[in-house]
């Protein structure tokens, strides 16, 4: 199964963090979830603060960035792709050779803090083993197992739940003003009112678990 792991890096310790070191703290820098592919280079990253001329311009006065694009804006915010070096960033450059998942990495401070998925746990040891030697200081604040999805259980929601929860959805039962009720659902079912509540009460349980807290559970 695939491991979690929550950790902090000093942004002085690795290339990519060291490129925003001249932006003041009030700017938010948040990279969009990444999974490291041999030959890419193209990080995206949403940044909001005021100013972004001069954000751009910061940013791409920095050696290793070949271009910034402005790819959209949202709600005061902006996505920007970065063209860069990433063979002289030796975390990105392991997280590239270990097939590391970037599910978050946010600047906070001094540092940046990430959630990262390792394929297994050897992985994970042999990317603590890389960092140490490359002397990029990880403060690891938590390490937890994904369990993998069952071929019949995507998410880890039985047929059962799966089935409730989609029809649910299909008939307008998360709608406003809602286009049934579970009467409505546990009659296409052929089971009971409260046999249809219970399902979805666990399905929506078990999803959030598998999905937004798997990804954003507090350090």
């Amino acid at each position: 199964m695939s491991v979690i792991v929550k950790l902090q890096v000093p942004a002085a310790d690795f290339e990519f963090g060291r490129v925003f070191s001249a932006i003041g703290t009030e700017t938010t820098v948040e990279l969009e979830s990444l999974v490291p592919v041999p030959g890419s280079s193209t990080p995206f990253v949403w940044i909001c603060g005021p100013d972004h001329d001069a954000l751009v311009a910061e940013i791409a006065a920095h050696p290793t960035i070949h271009a910034v694009e402005r790819v959209e804006s949202l709600r005061g915010q902006s996505l920007y792709a970065l063209d860069w070096a990433i063979e002289y960033d030796h975390l990105f450059r392991a997280l590239r050779e270990y097939a590391v998942q970037v599910l978050s990495a946010k600047r906070v401070g001094t540092g940046w803090r990430f959630t990262l998925r390792f394929l297994t746990h050897r992985s994970l040891s042999r990317f603590r083993d890389y960092c140490t030697d490359a002397r990029i200081g990880l403060d690891v604040a938590r390490i937890y197992n994904m369990p993998e999805a069952q071929p019949d259980q995507p998410f880890g929601l039985s047929r059962p739940q799966r089935e409730a929860l989609v029809l649910a959805v299909r008939e307008g039962y998360y709608d406003i003003p809602r286009g049934c009720n579970t009467a409505d659902i546990a009659e296409l079912l052929s089971i009971s009112d409260q046999a249809v509540t219970e399902r979805l009460r666990r399905a929506i349980a078990t999803l959030t678990r598998n999905t937004v807290m798997a990804e954003s559970l507090p350090r």
